[in-house]
């Protein structure tokens, strides 16, 4: 079979540093392309308002080679085809001079030397172009030279059978001529191309890590041929720009670069399963933890989040050389003691420094709230009232008189927060000391505690998306409590009624006079009296008193079946039934012995895959746009024992229709 060429050509203006041109199967056959050729075209004629412009056809009117017109006759190499075929009523003529070209977007001379004209110098010319596509808006060019005196006309007209005429005007003695024309059409791009800055970085991406996937043309246009691993937000007034993007398990290896900080409107980047080494970029890692950006990074053995990782693990190599060995190892010891006694030293006088910065007397306390006038609700260890310090919202526990164990709390939560910053742990302001009169300012939280959106009293029903980002956030904060702290502290005290959220339903884990500080460790325990909240206190922390991080896993376990199904810890029915009865394997969270628990960290990495699996819906057109949770929703919450188990949970407002025998189905 016989192939026919097929040439196409557009004007186009790039409105980026790049252009894509990408080939589309449409039907059996396999597209392909045996020359890409771009040339510059020096003038703004061809601009449209949108869109760009493919050519339709292009004629040399009134040829007298019946030859195609090209290179090296024009240096710009369009295609000038002949046209003789237009009109039997048509007459051709042509001059031996030379047609000047004084821009380069006019045809060549050759071209602009010969022309066709009516053989009834009173009749006008008239063309016709049919198009398949009624609806193609064209753009026309008609070029003119004096190759005789006359002065044309033009009058081009929309449609889908378009009729050009150029009429002899009345006091011309000659008829009109035409030399040549060239037809448009416009082809209008209605998806925009990605934001430069962000086409930067992921090319950086693709060369740096190799990859290779579908990673053609423009990463997040057309929205059908979006590159695999990534989602691209969608605003008609603004370019698209990389929200989510997905490069686990590729086998990357090296460290992690600092130009993915340039995608500035990334939501959730998973780099989980590779050979990742070094520390987390500055940028990322600061995202990372005030929320901005969901990272996951697990099982990336030499990766560590930060330069404080690093250095735990570097090993000094110690000298063998005699006495010279031992003298240094004498001085680096010296030199330790001393560094720890300044840095204690230090440390004791910032600490001083702070707590005497944030003390407030009472009689500012009370001008802070107005002089008691506005209660919240009731705290901790006392009341708790609304106030502004210095212009911002505040909300003051005071200490109850009547609390003997109060005290003890308010002295814990002060030494604890004085020391402890996380934009998920709550923010003490400052506080009030003189004898008996003693309170805590915290930040105010504008949409109160988790306990009173989960229940059924409470109008404002959260959306899944905000659900999962809550139990994230939380855990945020349990895991610096955990794996920030030095020694690590326990809460002991996690539950629904202690995770407040600010306007922004910004969760921050409060109410730390329970919290214990001690040195502890996965292997070892640290015997307590025990504390915390019936219904999420941990069995085994209750029945041995050893106490370890995996006590607030536990807790923080009924917290997250509280936000997955709306129902309280402890079931106001005759029975008091426990919430975990329902899923006792949720994660293994809620195991009654240590070991089979996860660690926090493990939590916070797979409540992040869960809510960028959450965003990457809602990018697509599949996630919740309202606030109605009444649906049922798949969460994967992996464990190391059983790699492949999920746990199916239907919403809080069907959940009175399951019977004990129903509970099979919700499984892990």
């Amino acid at each position: 079979m016989k192939s026919v060429p097929v040439i196409q050509e557009i004007i186009h203006v790039p409105m980026l540093n790049y252009i894509y041109v990408c080939l589309v199967k449409t039907e059996s056959t396999t597209p392909f392309i045996s020359a890409l050729e771009l040339r510059p075209l020096r003038n703004t004629t061809c601009v449209t308002q949108s869109g760009s412009l493919a050519l339709f056809t292009r004629l040399d009117v009134g040829s007298l080679t019946n030859k195609t017109v090209r290179y090296p006759d024009y240096v710009y190499d369009r295609l000038w085809f002949p046209g003789l075929f237009f009109n039997s009523k048509w007459t051709d003529i042509s001059t031996l001079q030379t047609v000047e070209n004084h821009r380069d977007f006019l045809p060549p001379s050759t071209v602009m030397r010969s022309a066709s004209r009516p053989k009834n110098t009173s009749e006008p010319m008239e063309l016709i172009i049919e198009a398949d596509d009624a609806s193609l808006q064209f753009h026309l060019y008609f070029y003119f030279a004096e190759l005789e005196k006359h002065e044309p006309n033009q009058s081009p007209l929309p449609g889908g059978r378009n009729s050009f005429s150029i009429f002899r005007t009345e006091d011309s003695a000659l008829p009109p001529l035409l030399n040549a024309i060239e037809v448009y059409y416009v082809v209008e791009l209605l998806q925009s191309l990605t934001e430069q800055e962000d086409v930067d970085a992921i090319i950086k991406i693709k060369s740096t890590y190799g990859i290779r996937r579908n990673w053609q043309g423009d990463p997040c246009a057309p929205q059908a041929f979006m590159w695999k691993g990534l989602n691209c937000s969608r605003n008609s007034n603004n370019p698209p720009k990389i929200t989510f993007l997905d490069l686990s398990n590729n086998n990357l290896s090296g460290s992690v670069p600092d130009f993915l900080s340039q995608l500035s409107s990334l939501k959730a980047l998973n780099l989980s399963r590779n050979k990742l080494t070094g520390i987390i970029p500055v940028d990322l890692f600061e995202r990372w933890q005030d929320g901005s950006l969901l990272l996951s990074v697990s099982e990336n053995p030499e990766l560590c989040p930060s330069a404080s990782c690093i250095r735990k693990k570097k090993k000094f190599v110690a000298p063998t050389v005699g006495s010279v060995a031992a003298f240094f190892v004498c001085a680096a010891a010296l030199a330790i003691i001393l560094w720890s006694l300044i840095r204690r030293k230090q440390k004791v006088l910032h600490e001083s420094s702070a707590s005497k910065n944030r003390k407030f007397k009472y009689s500012d306390t009370r001008i802070t709230v107005n002089n008691f006038e506005k209660v919240l609700g009731k705290g901790g260890f006392g009341i708790v009232y609304h106030g502004y310090l210095h212009g911002n919202e505040v909300a003051v526990n005071m200490l109850s008189q009547s609390s003997a164990q109060g005290y003890r709390q308010f002295q814990a939560e002060v030494k604890l927060l004085l020391r402890v910053h996380h934009g998920n742990l709550t923010t003490l302001v400052g506080y009030c000391d003189e004898k008996a009169r003693k309170g805590l300012i915290y930040e105010f939280m504008a949409n109160g505690n988790l306990e009173e959106h989960l229940s059924g009293n409470n109008n404002n029903k959260l959306s899944w998306e905000e659900r999962v980002r809550i139990a994230l956030e939380a855990a945020q904060g349990l895991e610096y409590l955990d794996n920030g702290c030095k020694p690590p502290i326990v809460h002991r005290d996690v539950k629904t009624a202690n995770i407040l959220l600010n306007d922004k339903l910004q969760a921050r884990i409060a109410d730390f006079g329970l919290s214990k500080s001690s040195q502890i460790e996965e292997c070892t325990h640290v015997s307590t009296g025990v504390a915390g909240t019936f219904g999420y206190l941990d069995p085994e922390y209750y029945e041995s008193e050893r106490l370890i991080t995996k006590s607030d896993v536990f807790s923080f376990g009924v917290v997250l079946l509280e936000i997955i199904t709306g129902k309280p810890a402890i079931a106001r029915n005759n029975e008091r039934t426990h919430i975990s009865q329902c899923c006792e394997n949720c994660y293994g969270m809620c195991f009654i012995n240590f070991a089979g628990r996860p660690t926090v960290h493990q939590v916070v990495t797979e409540l992040n895959e869960c809510l960028a699996s959450e965003l990457a819906r809602k990018i697509e057109g599949h996630g919740d746009e309202t606030k109605d949770p009444d649906e049922i929703i798949t969460v994967n919450l992996l464990t190391d024992s059983s790699p492949t188990s999920k746990i199916d949970v239907m919403s809080s407002l069907e959940w009175d229709k399951i019977t004990h025998d129903d509970v099979a189905y919700y499984r892990v």
